[in-house]
């Protein structure tokens, strides 16, 4: 079966969280990956929700939906508190239930602080 770009918004929205970790620390991370409409484009899927514990930074919801660009497979997300993380992924595991990953700060608080991740998708 070919991989299309409609099957991969239809794996990939919803709920998606695990934990990160890196040689220092380690912590918690949730993400909602939303479809979102993006004139000129069509239908794109994007995170519109990143939680992040343990990183030391106060921002939690996205101050607006980040498009992604899946042809490198990252984007950047605009936290609320000002900071700005980088996010690059591995497509979906052949069970299309387990996505990995890693992010950095880009800016902010915790600027430098990176990680990796292992999220599950959760059951809607």
């Amino acid at each position: 079966m070919p991989f299309t770009y409609t099957a991969l918004l239809a794996k990939l929205d919803g709920t998606w969280s695990g934990t990160w970790q890196n040689r220092t620390g380690s912590g918690n991370i949730e993400l909602q990956f939303d479809t979102v409409d993006f004139p000129g484009w069509g239908q794109l899927v994007g995170i519109s929700e990143a939680n992040l514990t343990a990183t030391g930074c106060t921002g939690g919801a996205v101050s607006s939906p980040a498009v992604a660009n899946w042809q490198s497979a990252r984007t950047t997300v605009d936290f609320t508190d000002g900071s700005v993380a980088g996010f690059a992924f591995m497509f979906p595991a052949y069970n299309n239930e387990t996505l990995v990953g890693d992010f950095v700060y880009l800016s902010g608080a915790c600027e430098g602080q990176y990680g990796a991740f292992v999220l599950f998708k959760q059951q809607q």
